[in-house]
């Protein structure tokens, strides 16, 4: 049984994706509560996805820089 068989997230995660490229579109980004702190995240959501993507700073600028928009209200 593989790790995120045995304890499965509502969020992406990098073994969710066995080495595949994946090309998603944005659906909305909101604030959540993540993790047992329950920390303000945000978080993104994809067309097609049931998992969203906790979005770090790293996974931010990277957006950002694909789609040319800063602000995630955009």
């Amino acid at each position: 049984m593989k790790l995120s068989d045995a304890f499965p997230s509502k969020f992406l995660k990098e073994s969710d994706l066995d080495g595949r490229a994946l090309t998603l579109t944005i659906k909305y980004v909101e604030m959540e509560e993540v993790g047992q702190k329950k920390d303000r995240r945000l978080v993104a959501y994809f067309v097609g996805q049931a998992k969203g993507l906790v979005v770090n700073k790293t996974n931010f600028k990277k957006i950002a820089d694909i789609s040319g928009v800063d602000d995630s209200d955009q």
